[in-house]
């Protein structure tokens, strides 16, 4: 279990802190990663086990009192804890696959080509996994980050398999961005031509070009389809960043990411909102620097990178 979310639960016992891991990792119910190869029934299983074993010791949890914004922070990071099980779980059961990484410090996507002449551009830190059935039985990928994929028509649906949605295609090109480390993760599609149909755990919708459609993991289904600025949406492509409303943490991982640098902040910064739009950003003290005048906090370099602090 991660040490910051260990120190917001300074007080439980380690077997209660055991069964909130249980509990906190089944907030995505019937994730689509885990609906193939029997996948579901191991996970349902391992969690029937845990959660028999101590019936008790779950209703007598009780957490000791917290500031609210502390109480949020842990929140954010119990959630991300349940999506990284999801997710690690999805990975190292999943079927025989060639998978992909992009790494950190690029401003170029990584491009993927598929068998099936279809091709997905990474962004730094993204990961890809493409089962080698892939093209054969089917056109499923699992994507954990973001990705803009230009698919090739065919009769076989194309699916890209997140940590909460299925986002299915015949032929188009559509950006998906999912981060299951993300606080508040949710999965994004923009479609740019063509149309595709994105599933939640009970609902679906179908989201023509230049619109945008959200399921974060709290709430499980796709948001209704609306326009959005599809070229501010897809900067990211071309090195540049756009953030509408962003948690200021999920924008320092961003920034590391890309940049493959370290940004320290207090919790008070990281859960502010940050706006933005950049075409290009030549280097992580640009983006630092707007992002601290904009948020209104100051920022000076490290060793290894920034630190964002109060005035």
């Amino acid at each position: 279990m991660p040490e910051g979310i260990l120190a917001d639960l300074e007080g439980v016992s380690q077997s209660d802190r055991t069964d909130l891991i249980a509990v906190w990792s089944m907030i995505s119910d019937e994730p689509a990663i885990l609906l193939e190869n029997g996948k579901d029934r191991v996970r349902n299983t391992v969690m029937e086990n845990v959660l028999n074993s101590r019936p008790s010791r779950l209703g007598s949890v009780r957490p000791p009192r917290q500031p609210v914004a502390r109480i949020f922070a842990m929140k954010l990071r119990m959630t991300v804890l349940a999506a990284a099980i999801v997710v690690g779980l999805s990975f190292s059961l999943s079927p025989p696959s060639q998978k992909y990484r992009a790494s950190v410090g690029s401003v170029s996507p990584t491009l993927v080509s598929l068998a099936d002449g279809s091709t997905v551009s990474l962004s730094p830190g993204s990961r890809l996994s493409v089962p080698n059935s892939f093209g054969k039985q089917n056109r499923r990928v699992i994507l954990n980050g973001q990705g803009f994929l230009e698919v090739t028509p065919s009769a076989v649906p194309f699916e890209v398999v997140t940590f909460d949605a299925v986002t299915q295609v015949l032929g188009t090109s559509f950006s998906v961005k999912a981060w299951p480390g993300a606080s508040e993760a949710s999965t994004q599609v923009v479609v740019k031509t063509g149309r595709v149909s994105v599933s939640g755990h009970l609902t679906k919708v179908l989201v023509n070009p230049g619109e945008m459609t959200t399921i974060s993991l709290s709430e499980g289904t796709p948001s209704t389809p609306a326009e959005t600025d599809l070229s501010s949406n897809l900067f990211w492509t071309g090195g540049g960043f756009y953030f509408d409303q962003e948690l200021v943490d999920n924008v320092i991982k961003e920034v590391e990411r890309r940049f493959d640098v370290r940004i320290n902040a207090p919790t008070s910064i990281k859960l502010r909102r940050f706006s933005y739009a950049k075409i290009a950003a030549a280097d992580a003290g640009e983006v630092i620097g707007d992002l601290a005048a904009t948020i209104g906090v100051r920022y000076r370099p490290t060793a290894n990178g920034f630190e964002l602090y109060l005035q």
